[in-house]
């Protein structure tokens, strides 16, 4: 199975001025679009998902207070700095978290889950 996210990165001055980054998947295939994990007591913005993540990380920040569990994910998430540096960076980061994770989720999913049986013996 394949895995494909397409997602748009827009990025803005605002007022004050902030530096406003928001990235949001548009499109997936094989993978769930909800890739951005959030702290579920704060909101806060923690990180692109893992493979673990998307198999571990509830999608509604409800279903994560429901079931104990610190974390949620949603398919868009906007960062604002003060600093232009620090939101270029955390652009171009964001943007190469997405690239790894569609790789590694693929590979997951394509070559690592499964099982094998083996017989070794001994002369």
């Amino acid at each position: 199975m394949s895995v494909q996210l397409d997602v748009e990165q827009v990025r803005t001055v605002e007022e004050g001025p902030v530096y406003r980054v928001v990235t949001s998947v548009y499109y997936n295939l094989g993978i769930d679009r909800n890739i951005f994990v959030f702290n579920a007591e704060t909101d806060a913005f923690e990180h692109v998902a893992t493979p673990w993540d998307m198999g571990n990380t509830p999608t509604t920040k409800q279903d994560a207070l429901d079931d104990g569990i610190d974390y949620y994910r949603l398919e868009a998430v906007t960062k604002d700095y003060d600093v232009i540096e620090d939101a270029t960076t955390f652009a171009a980061y964001t943007m190469g978290r997405i690239s790894s994770l569609a790789q590694a989720y693929d590979l997951a999913k394509t070559t690592f889950v499964g099982s094998n049986t083996y017989s070794y013996t001994g002369s």
